[in-house]
């Protein structure tokens, strides 16, 4: 077994859990000497998005989880995470997290200069994902508030390429209650970017 530690879309439960075909709890931690960052471009059909990446950075932090994997999971799990680095990571570096540290710590790593932009924008619905995990693991013991706002603070590359492709974009809450959390987490995190959000069409 080893542990990884997660920053992105594996912060929801139902993601991981689809690649891991299994349940999987993790303990939320922050890492030290590391970015998450929007750096990843990938085609896709009809367009191209960025995804986060994690990439060291000294005096950065990003808060996140530690999740176990199991050796009959890591295939399953590098296979989706195929254009990343498996880096190694030092356990003094981690606040928080689980509380047996005998096994080894991962990340899964990505570093680029790329950053989004009209061809490769941030999608609301990857970054749905994401938010929705950090709103499954509670909210932050010294503030109160719910871990969006950590993930938010906490990521690099933000800008004004950014796109509401969500299927009921101008009333998501109808079938994703959650997007009531996650807008205002927005507002209160980002309120520079809100108004170049698009919607296309």
């Amino acid at each position: 077994m080893r542990y990884l530690f997660i920053y992105g879309s594996l912060l929801s439960r139902r993601s991981r859990e689809a690649t891991l075909q299994g349940e999987v709890d993790v303990t939320p931690a922050t890492l030290r000497g590391f970015r998450r960052v929007w750096n990843m471009h990938t085609p896709q059909l009809g367009g191209g998005i960025t995804f986060l990446g994690l990439e060291p950075f000294p005096e950065a932090t990003c808060w996140g989880a530690v999740m176990p994997v199991h050796d009959d999971q890591f295939d399953r799990l590098a296979a989706r995470e195929q254009d990343y680095e498996l880096t190694p990571l030092n356990w003094t570096d981690i606040e928080e997290g689980p509380a047996d540290r005998e096994e080894p710590l991962h990340a899964f790593t990505y570093v680029s200069s790329d950053r989004p932009n009209d061809a490769f924008p941030i999608v609301q619905s990857y970054l749905d994902v994401c938010l929705t995990g950090c709103l499954e693991l509670g909210k932050d013991a010294t503030t109160g508030e719910n871990h969006c706002a950590s993930f938010l603070r906490d990521t690099a590359g933000w800008g004004p390429h950014w796109v509401n492709d969500r299927v009921h974009a101008r009333r998501p809450f109808v079938e994703f209650p959650q997007s009531i959390s996650i807008d205002q987490a927005i507002r209160n995190c980002l309120p520079e970017l809100v108004g170049s959000i698009r919607i296309p069409g």
